[in-house]
């Protein structure tokens, strides 16, 4: 028990810092600040890893109400922060459509008592609004330098107030700019998503702006709902889509920055894209292995600089304790994770595992309950404002029958009890192995005969279980 301990061990702290490549992941993040709505910070999306092509005279939007638990009024923006995407380096079937994307002019703006109508366009695969950005607070004019991300120091600080604001960055060309895809809903009837058109208008955190033309309609400026595209599927069924712009403004509340992230740990069901969180309930029979694909994840606002700790437990019993490496070229951005483990195929050294795999003998060999707990806790060495997502835990049932309730139909032993020999029926080509109450092997013959006869002189008294293959019988020695 304990040596299997030290095996599993030994294992994790030599391949823990192995898996450090990091990979975006596909389920949607917070960036915002859970702590305190008062402080200095970025607020908002700050990676992406899709892009979103926007044409001459039109704009990305942030609704800055969407993270209101982020900011106080009073607290000003003092920087806007976006990424773009060089056109060059967009390969496949993207690469002809934005060749011309090559915009570095933009012109920051922030409106006030932008709002929605309750009404809404669709031409079947993108949901439109009708709506308006409000009252022009603010403006800008910037020129990136080069592609990528864009930190724009605002020369006058905007002062939030009571009255909702929204982020608007003008293109005065074609540009290409990045954002993060959050999941895939559901197939849903046209009829249902209808209903629910309405109600998610409001609910987005990023917009975009394109010219429309509803059909037998004159052209005109329509706002699109970027946290809940929408593509037809089949004739009669579609689903839902969303996204997130790498778009975020900076909070200043009067005090200094102090660097901050949110590390949380988990399970994911694979080791390969697209990534999906594992069942929290497992279930496995008496020959299954166990196999689990931990993993530990930042998800803002800031790139990690610290360690984390990882400890990982099997039925409330800590199996190892290791520091991992998050600072310098091992930091962890925004919206990225790594598994804590990794090993190299046995048959191909080019190809890396992460799971973290239990045979069923391994698992006996712990004696552990049918009902247990495998948990995975980070503890980052820096600023972590959210400790409530640094544990996650899978819950896993062992479909294992006790020795006693494993008895055998096909399988006899005779007499019962024995005194100094019994026979074991039906045995034919099997393995017998003899166990007594204490767990020791007392007698093992393999290849056995139809009928087999066990020497049990030298047995002392008392109950013996004699297994034949993956059956079990128990006898008892009475002398």
């Amino acid at each position: 028990m304990k040596k299997f301990y030290m095996i599993l061990a030994a294992l994790l702290i030599g391949s823990v810092c192995f898996a450090q490549k990091t990979f975006t992941v596909s389920e949607r993040y917070e960036t915002t600040n859970p702590a305190t709505a008062e402080r200095s910070a970025w607020v908002g999306n700050q990676s992406g890893s899709n892009i979103l092509g926007i044409t001459t005279g039109h704009a990305i939007i942030m609704r800055g109400e969407q993270f209101s638990s982020s900011y106080a009024a009073g607290n000003t923006i003092t920087k806007v922060k976006f990424s773009t995407c060089d056109p060059q380096n967009i390969t496949g079937q993207g690469a002809a459509t934005y060749a011309s994307y090559t915009n570095n002019n933009f012109t920051i703006k922030i409106y006030e008592g932008g709002q929605y109508s309750d009404e809404y366009l669709t031409d079947g695969a993108i949901l439109y609004t009708d709506g308006c950005y409000g009252t022009e607070a603010y403006s800008q004019a910037y020129t990136q330098t080069a592609f990528g991300e864009n930190v724009v120091e605002l020369t006058t600080p905007y002062t939030i107030g009571s009255t909702n604001f929204w982020i608007v960055i003008e293109c005065a060309g074609n540009t290409v700019f990045l954002m993060d895809i959050l999941q895939v809903g559901d197939a849903m009837p046209i009829a249902t998503w209808q209903q629910l058109a309405d109600a998610s208008i409001t609910s987005q955190n990023y917009m975009y702006s394109e010219t429309y033309t509803p059909q037998g309609s004159s052209q005109s400026m329509e706002i699109v709902n970027n946290n809940a595209l929408f593509y037809q599927e089949t004739e009669t069924t579609i689903q839902t889509y969303g996204a997130e712009l790498c778009l975020a403004f900076y909070v200043d509340d009067g005090g200094a920055y102090i660097e901050n992230s949110d590390i949380t740990a988990g399970f994911l069901a694979g080791e390969t894209a697209p990534y999906q969180a594992a069942e929290t309930n497992i279930t496995l029979g008496a020959n299954d292995p166990l196999t689990v694909y931990p993993y530990i994840q930042n998800i803002g606002p800031d790139a990690t600089s610290a360690s984390v700790n990882i400890s990982f437990s099997i039925n409330n019993q800590e199996i190892i304790s290791q520091p991992m490496d998050l600072s310098g070229e091992n930091s962890l951005a925004a919206g990225y994770f790594t598994f804590i483990y990794g090993y190299q195929d046995p048959n191909d050294n080019t190809v890396i595992h992460y799971d973290i795999t239990l045979t069923a003998e391994e698992l006996d060999q712990m004696s552990l309950p049918s009902n247990f707990d495998v948990c995975l806790t980070a503890t980052y060495a820096g600023v972590d404002n959210n400790a409530n997502n640094n544990t996650a835990c899978l819950h896993i049932t062992r479909n294992v029958v006790s020795v006693e309730e494993n008895i055998a139909e096909a399988v006899s032993v005779y007499p019962n009890p024995a005194n100094d020999m019994f026979t074991v029926a039906n045995a034919e080509g099997a393995t017998i192995v003899v166990v007594n109450s204490l767990g020791q092997v007392v007698a093992s013959i393999e290849n056995a005969a139809s009928n087999q006869t066990i020497d049990a002189s030298n047995f002392a008294n008392g109950t013996y279980f004699v297994k034949v293959n993956e059956s079990v019988v128990k006898i008892n020695v009475v002398k």
